[in-house]
């Protein structure tokens, strides 16, 4: 694109031949005929890397007025009030408006994004649409993922703002009408979401989780509920407390959740164990009966927030009932792993939180049969939220038989002293083993549970990999499940 025609969108005007490439916030990325724009983010400013930006091939650069850009040569600079709005502009002129046409879900709240994302998108699915996904597992269009950029030793819920753009592009020219993604705390506050309008905003649940970026809990929620001042219509979880504040913030809004208030409830729950839970999902229309073979009771939250948006949009039952009854599992959420009759029955959960480990552990505890035992075994991030750490430490040894403590992802920080912050809140009195490496910590796990009991693998989830201070390592829990097992 010309950049005189890109450049109008910021009050700009340029007389020249210039052609832009493509438009990026990260000097990194920038190649030939790229537009730089200058971000200030919370750990570095982007104006320091002008400089390096121009080497790397740079067309142009987008400023804030005031700041210094440095030796730059000969190519243009614009400067505006507000970097991060310009760029949203620049995108949303530069990727041809992509959000229009489409209709974009967003799904946000501490636990259940990735899982009601993977339903609604089977619903919708099953209802004929062409759908796309945004989020933890991939991206994909009709359940085909598509290729993103990596973003190294990071893993984001929701990738940045150049990407969501770039994807959201890809998929309006595939032809998708709806996409579901999932908006993490740190997108909305940061910005990543900027400029898109959402046909639907959902509220899960909110608990502590990233108070060492947020700082308190009044922070955290400020930044889940930006997504609803973005959204046409509003869905939010009244058994939530944080859910329920927002339904009577916003007016003409949907409710649901197992309180009977709600517009869509989930009555006459039974949790069928390994086999799964079955309700009748109660709404203004009448009721309709839903089963899955997806196990434990947040199960039930997330089926129930994928239908009623389903049923909102007008869906008929007999798909939103097909879909999730042959829906059997999502990639690391209470993942089952057999390998024999004769080894422990393993699940692989992406618990991370107090909440989630809270609620995994009471879910199992719920369907176990008598005389079977529950390990778990779970670490902490490094260069994370480290209040979560000893309260994590006490639901695990409190709920279950065996606690096993190790690592996960430490990053730059020593394992050693997030070992040392979980054991603050054990209690001691309860069995349990401190194995720092996970590999090796996994198999005392599976070894010391008998055969027929519950081995509950916490915190990996869906990844392949572990980070430590020297980067990112294949690891796959899985396979090391069956490797170990099958010997």
């Amino acid at each position: 694109m010309k950049l005189s025609e890109l450049i109008s969108v910021v009050k700009h005007e340029y007389q020249g031949d210039i052609c832009v490439s493509d438009i990026t916030d990260d000097s990194r990325k920038v190649t030939v005929g790229s537009l730089f724009v200058c971000i200030s983010g919370r750990e570095t400013d982007g104006h320091n890397y002008c400089e390096s930006a121009v080497k790397n091939g740079a067309a142009a650069i987008i400023a804030e007025a005031g700041c210094a850009t440095g030796d730059i040569g000969n190519i243009p600079v614009f400067f505006v009030s507000d970097t991060k709005v310009a760029l949203q502009a620049l995108l949303d002129k530069f990727y041809g408006y992509p959000s229009r046409g489409m209709k974009l879900v967003a799904v946000t709240g501490t636990n259940g994004k990735t899982s009601t994302v993977t339903i609604l998108d089977a619903i919708f699915r099953r209802a004929g649409y062409k759908t796309g996904t945004i989020g933890t597992l991939s991206c994909k269009i009709n359940n085909e993922v598509i290729a993103v950029p990596s973003s190294g030793n990071h893993s984001f819920t929701t990738p940045d703002i150049s990407t969501v753009y770039r994807i959201l592009s890809q998929m309006k020219n595939e032809g998708v009408e709806y996409v579901f993604m999932e908006a993490s705390s740190h997108a909305l506050a940061e910005g990543r979401l900027a400029g898109l309008k959402f046909f639907v905003g959902i509220f899960t649940n909110l608990s502590p989780e990233h108070l060492d970026y947020h700082g308190n809990m009044e922070e955290y929620f400020k930044a889940k509920s930006r997504l609803f001042d973005m959204s046409q219509i509003r869905l939010f979880n009244i058994d939530d407390k944080y859910g329920d504040l927002l339904f009577r913030v916003y007016p003409q809004s949907y409710s649901y959740g197992m309180d009977e208030r709600a517009i869509f409830s989930a009555r006459n729950v039974e949790l069928l164990g390994e086999s799964g839970v079955r309700y009748l999902l109660h709404g203004r229309g009448g009721s309709i009966s839903i089963y899955s073979p997806l196990a434990c009771e947040f199960a039930v939250y997330n089926i129930l927030a994928a239908a009623s948006v389903a049923l909102i949009c007008g869906i008929m039952p007999e798909n939103i009932i097909s879909a999730v009854r042959d829906l059997a599992g999502i990639d690391g959420r209470m993942e089952k792993i057999t390998v024999t009759e004769n080894t422990p029955i393993v699940f692989i959960d992406y618990a991370h939180t107090p909440d989630a480990l809270k609620n995994v552990l009471n879910s199992v505890r719920a369907f176990r049969k008598e005389g079977q035992k529950i390990t778990v075994l779970f670490g902490c991030g490094g260069d994370r939220d480290r209040s979560k750490r000893a309260e994590m430490g006490r639901i695990a040894t409190a709920l279950a038989d065996l606690t096993v403590i190790t690592s996960d992802n430490c990053r730059g920080e020593p394992p050693e002293q997030i070992l040392r912050d979980i054991m603050k809140g054990i209690d001691k009195e309860k069995p349990h083993k401190i194995i720092p490496d996970r590999r090796t910590a996994i198999k005392f796990a599976l070894e010391s549970t008998p055969s027929g009991s519950i081995v509950l693998l916490c915190g990996k989830g869906h990844e392949k990999y572990e980070i430590d201070s020297s980067g990112k390592h294949p690891f796959d829990e899985a396979s090391l499940v069956r490797e170990v097992l099958g010997e």
